[in-house]
């Protein structure tokens, strides 16, 4: 189930991976209660309509209704908790992840789902640049270039 809470979503973040979660994660959002408790009912929701029926949830997020409003809700939700959604979205028993993914994100003209890409883009962006530019890779590529009798440092 997607625990949509605060510290159960920082909590996954930190789990999946550390190194993003102090890269990027901002500091938890503290929202009202009851906001809070909507956003529980709907991880429960989510939930309990996937133990049922997979194939059914999945063509309800698809659906018109949903693909409508689920790029501005995710838009005004915090990164960390809209990053745990995205990531259980895609988890099986999910079917057609990949499409329900996409209705998450919106449509061209939605202009919510343009800022969700462009945060994906973003994040995708930012962990392939800290794997390549690593601290360890660095460190080897320039023992290597010593190795083969490049000193590595300004003549």
């Amino acid at each position: 189930m997607p625990n949509l809470d605060v510290e159960a979503v920082a909590e996954w973040l930190t789990e999946r991976d550390p190194d993003a979660a102090t890269a990027w994660h901002p500091p938890p959002v503290s929202l009202p209660e009851s906001t809070a408790s909507l956003l529980r009912q709907f991880g429960l929701a989510l939930d309990v309509a996937q133990s049922r029926d997979p194939e059914a949830l999945s063509q309800q997020l698809r659906g018109k209704t949903l693909r409508e409003q689920l790029p501005t809700l995710l838009a005004h939700i915090d990164r960390s908790t809209r990053m745990r959604l995205l990531s259980w979205l895609g988890e099986p028993p999910m079917p057609r992840p990949d499409l329900v993914i996409r209705a998450c994100l919106g449509d061209d003209s939605a202009p919510a789902g343009d800022v969700l890409r462009r945060e994906m883009r973003q994040i995708c962006c930012t962990a392939l640049l800290s794997r390549v530019f690593d601290h360890g890779r660095v460190i080897q590529l320039l023992d290597a270039c010593r190795q083969a009798g490049l000193s590595g440092e300004a003549a």
